[in-house]
Formats: structure tokens, sequence, C-alpha cells
């Protein structure tokens, strides 16, 4: 393995198990991770406003790069997200629209990207 090679996995392994860490304990008991997390319920507006400007800094990032397969990545991402939202929402009895509308949109923009990659094979655009 090349130093890069090395590198990569490691900030990769670093990088999932972190951020799969603070995904289990948020599922698992939302309310008893926020202060795990040194996060506070009456801040999450603003946290949210930040999670919002990563994503916004991530789509960024990913039309930079130009690669189709990297924005089918990102668009899984957004599935995710939204669909967790649509499940948050239905369970509470609120409308889910919106969300779903959001995920939906994604998975059109997930598919086109899928296709281009298998059609025209994933190499970034030149």
């Amino acid at each position: 393995m090349t130093v890069a090679g090395g590198i990569f996995v490691f900030v990769a392994v670093v990088t999932l198990s972190v951020t799969g860490f603070i995904a289990t304990i948020m599922i698992r008991n939302p309310r008893g991770a926020l202060p795990k997390l040194d996060h506070r319920e009456d801040a999450l507006p603003q946290v949210m406003a930040g999670r919002y400007l990563s994503y916004f800094t991530l789509a960024l990032l990913a039309v930079a790069y130009r690669d189709f397969a990297v924005m089918a990545g990102l668009q899984a991402a957004y599935i995710v997200a939204s669909l967790a939202d649509v499940v948050i929402y239905w369970r509470r009895k609120q409308p889910v629209g919106p969300h779903v509308w959001a995920a939906f949109a994604s998975l059109v923009a997930l598919l086109l990207c899928a296709y281009v990659v298998v059609a025209e094979g994933a190499r970034p655009l030149g």
C-alpha cells in the first residue's frame, strides 16, 4: 500500500468510526446524546443552519469535482436526510410533504447520475 493509500484508509476509518458512533447514539436516544455531544436543544435552530451550510459545502465540492459518481453519492446522502425527516414528522403526525418531495428530487438526481455512470463510465467531466 502506498503512503497515500494508507492515509486514505486511516482518514476513512476515523471518519466512519466517529460519524457512525454519533449517528448511533443520536438514533438510540437523541435527547440523552445531546449533552454528550455538547449540544443544547435551545441551540438546535442554529445547529441546523450549520448542517445546511455543510450540505451546501458538500454540494459545492461535488460540483467542483465534476464527477457523476460523487454527485450520486451526495444525492444518496440527501435522500437519507430527507427520509429521516419524513419518519420524524410522520411519527409526530405532522406534514411530511416537503421532505418527501426533497427525497424524490434527490432520487431523480441520483438516478440521472447513475445513468451517466453506467452508460458512459464513471469519469469526471473534462
